[in-house]
């Protein structure tokens, strides 16, 4: 009768500490998704602002250029 007892605290404390290592572990993996998230979201910034400059030079060019042959056009 002790010896069932004895044997269901192990079980039960076993069984909570793995659940509590099987919890570390989806919480570590969640903390590495969002931290990777918030990489990536800051990474599409990063690389729309640096479109977005280009998209200006580009702009920027295409008038130079136009200027330029209107006055080789003169």
């Amino acid at each position: 009768m002790v010896l069932d007892r004895k044997k269901k605290l192990v079980m039960i404390c076993c069984n909570s500490e793995i659940e509590g290592k099987i919890s570390m572990c989806t919480w570590r993996i969640g903390m590495l998704f969002r931290f990777f998230t918030k990489v990536r979201q800051l990474f599409q910034d990063i690389l729309i602002s640096m479109f977005n400059s280009f998209g200006m030079l580009l702009r920027m060019q295409g008038m130079v250029s136009l200027l330029m042959v209107t006055m080789l056009m003169m």
